[in-house]
This record gives structure tokens, C-alpha cells and sequence, in this order.
């Protein structure tokens, strides 16, 4: 088979991959750099190339589709809950975990073991490896009395 047709080929079936929703996303570079701190559960940058489209989430907290927030109090569930939210919002749009560039996490009178908590159960969610870029904020209050947490994501997808 000749160089030029098997560079059709291959054009021909990335176009079919992205016509299917198959093509992958630009590679997002998410590193730290020399003389900050390299942590492990995150990374310092995400740098999104160009022609990626940016898809901005609004705070996702542990409410069911009626809009009741499903575990009062309980931050460890409301973790939980928040996380399966974005995820069921990643699937309707077409995305995955590896896709979410930044996080930013709000949790209600914030205290360290909360942290190693979010840990724990972002854990069950994030990639191990090139993980996004992540902000902790810890607030007096979020808009209903029974949220613990709030987290808002960044995702980086092909352009359409």
C-alpha cells in the first residue's frame, strides 16, 4: 500500500473517530514546574492547547434531580455525592475524568482531617497519573445550610 493512501486511510478514520465521538482529547499538559511544590493529588498547571473546547461546571454539591440535598451534614457522602454528580455530568457531555483539567473544591468551617477525607474519595474518581489542577477553598457558608462542599470543574474536549 502507498504513503499516500495509507495517510487517507489514517485521515479518513480519525475524521470517522470524531464524527463517532471517539477522537481523543488535545493533550492537556498538567505538570509542576522546577521550584514549586511537585504534590502528588494534583498538578500546579494544566495547559490546554489551542483549538480544545472549554467546558466550565458549575458547583456540584450531593442533591438528588429534584434538587434535595441528599446527605445533610455529612461531608464524607456529600464528597461522594458531589463526585457522582460531575460524573454523571462528564457522561452527558461526552467526557471523562482524565478530561477535567481543574477543580475547585468549597467546604463549610474546612478542618484537616476534612482534607485527607476529599483525599481519600477524590481518589476513587481522579486519574492516579497527570491528575488536574486543584483549589481548596474553606468558606463560612454555602447557599443551603445542610452543603458541606461544593466542587466546580474545568473540562477540555476536542473542538467540535
Amino acid at each position: 500500500m502507498g504513503t499516500n493512501i495509507r495517510i487517507s486511510l489514517v485521515i479518513q478514520l480519525m475524521l470517522g473517530m470524531a464524527t463517532l465521538g471517539l477522537a481523543q482529547t488535545p493533550a492537556v499538559k498538567k505538570y509542576n514546574p522546577a521550584g514549586v511544590f511537585a504534590p502528588r493529588t494534583y498538578s500546579q498547571v494544566a495547559e490546554v492547547p489551542p483549538g480544545t473546547r472549554l467546558l466550565f461546571f458549575s458547583g456540584m454539591v450531593a442533591q438528588d434531580e429534584q434538587g434535595n440535598v441528599r446527605y445533610p451534614g455529612e461531608l464524607a457522602l456529600q464528597i461522594r455525592g458531589a463526585f457522582e454528580n460531575i460524573d454523571a455530568a462528564l457522561k452527558a457531555v461526552g467526557a471523562r475524568w482524565e478530561d477535567v483539567v481543574k477543580l475547585t473544591y468549597y467546604v463549610v468551617d474546612l478542618k484537616e482531617q476534612d482534607l485527607a477525607l476529599l483525599r481519600s474519595i477524590r481518589s476513587d474518581f481522579l486519574p492516579t497519573t497527570d491528575p488536574p489542577a486543584s483549589t481548596l477553598v474553606g468558606v463560612t457558608a454555602l447557599f443551603d445550610p445542610n452543603v458541606r462542599i461544593e466542587i466546580e470543574a474545568i473540562v477540555a474536549l476536542p473542538a467540535q
